[in-house]
């Protein structure tokens, strides 16, 4: 995740969203459950979870999701998107009003 140090350096103006699980304890249940690691890939997939998850407290997400419940997580997600969406439209209309 070394690549977000950059965010505050932006030229353009994005937005942030940070998805996460409900806890380590929930990632490890779902991993898992899947049936697809092996136990040193699970271990390391929870060492980097643990890790992006103390990140993430540290840096300027715009939002931040936890996917405790799928169907909630993407409607969530899908406002955000669609609030943002709306955001720009209205910016660019401003825009090419003020250059009329």
């Amino acid at each position: 995740m070394h690549w977000t140090n950059l965010l505050p350096f932006l030229s353009f103006f994005p937005r942030y969203l940070w998805m996460t699980a409900p806890s380590i304890e929930a990632l490890e249940a779902r991993l898992r459950g899947r049936g697809t690691e092996t136990p040193e890939s699970l271990e390391l997939r929870l060492a980097n979870a643990r890790k992006e998850m103390a990140m993430a407290a540290t840096l300027p997400f715009d939002h931040s999701l936890v996917n405790d419940d799928p169907d909630r997580a993407y409607e969530k997600l899908k406002a955000i998107v669609n609030a943002r969406r709306d955001q720009c439209q209205r910016y660019r209309f401003a825009q090419s009003e003020s250059k009329q």
